[in-house]
């Protein structure tokens, strides 16, 4: 197995109806503790007590502790490969779009980053990720050029950095056109699109944590949860999911709102959450069919629930 490792310096660069799930994970049926193979899960790195599987909020979500040296701080989780569901997505479907919540820390001292990253058979490329530097929670993009992978600012340029807010969860995402190598980024205080020369067919879906700059000498721990893989024909990040809005007959009403939102699904709701424009979430209390939203600032809001099938998303608008 090969993997990247962002080792050493960064390198600077200048929702269809049709979409289908290729993988999905919330962690929520897992049992606390060790990751173990819960779920068909692989490691790389480490030892099996940096995988944990923990209560954060309503929830659970999966932790992750990076190494506290240089040449072993790199920790990979992916839950199988994603070929097989890739092979059979409806035709058409040749953007791969990944979204997710990530728990950005305190201020951390080790060099490590956090993040969500793609690969295409045989390791040959990054089809992109997103990584959040530990100690300044800067945001940056995965992407390979030629097969050599880089890391790009997310923000308006190098100098102009895009700083995510530490100690929150975050709902990120990015798309890959797998035909034209079109990539786009988007996050709180990000909305970028930057292209690659690779292209190919996405591989492997890792939960990764690697050193982004040498002399690493501390560990880094960072959560994720509520994990979203499609193929699409059109790139929709952070937006309604009118695929999966459908498949568990989902709706909320009054949108707008001012007080309260019903929720009905023919699925099991498990917890929910509420993502300001920004894409920081917070936990909502789900009682009796609804959601109090009457404590919200006036604006437009992202609800995101949890179900015992799949995860969903819908905008909302709090008057």
């Amino acid at each position: 197995m090969k993997k990247f490792l962002l080792l050493a310096g960064i390198g600077l660069a200048g929702l269809s109806a049709n979409a289908q799930v290729i993988q999905s994970q919330n962690f929520d049926s897992f049992n606390l503790g060790n990751l173990g193979t819960q779920g068909g899960f692989d490691i790389y790195g480490g030892t099996a007590a940096d995988y944990q599987i923990v209560t954060r909020g309503t929830g659970k979500a999966l932790s992750i502790k990076s190494g506290a040296t240089a040449t072993s701080s790199s920790r990979f989780a992916w839950q199988g490969l994603i070929n097989g569901a890739w092979a059979t997505r409806t035709a058409g479907n040749e953007i791969f779009q990944v979204e997710f919540d990530i728990f950005t820390g305190d201020t951390m001292t080790g060099t490590a980053g956090g993040g969500v990253e793609a690969y295409s058979d045989a390791y040959a490329a990054y089809l992109g990720g997103i990584t959040i530097d530990g100690p300044t929670k800067t945001a940056y993009a995965l992407l390979s050029s030629g097969g050599t992978p880089a890391i790009y600012p997310l923000g308006v340029d190098a100098a102009t950095p895009a700083v995510v807010p530490a100690n929150s969860w975050i709902r990120v995402g990015w798309s890959f056109n797998t035909i034209t190598g079109e990539a786009k980024f988007k996050g709180p205080g990000f909305d970028k699109t930057l292209t690659s020369v690779d292209t190919g067919t996405p591989y492997e879906l890792d939960y990764a944590l690697n050193s982004l700059a040498a002399n690493n000498a501390a560990s880094n721990t960072f959560q994720f949860d509520n994990l979203v893989a499609k193929a699409l024909a059109t790139s929709a990040l952070l937006g309604t999911d009118e695929a999966a809005v459908e498949k568990v007959d989902f709706t909320i009403y009054p949108n707008p709102s001012s007080d309260v939102l019903n929720i009905k699904s023919k699925a099991k709701i498990i917890s929910v959450y509420i993502y300001d424009a920004s894409g920081v979430r917070s936990d909502a209390t789900f009682n009796n069919g609804q959601v109090n939203v009457k404590h919200l600032p006036k604006g437009n809001y992202l609800l995101g629930v949890k179900t015992d099938s799949i995860y969903v998303t819908k905008k909302f608008i709090k008057n």
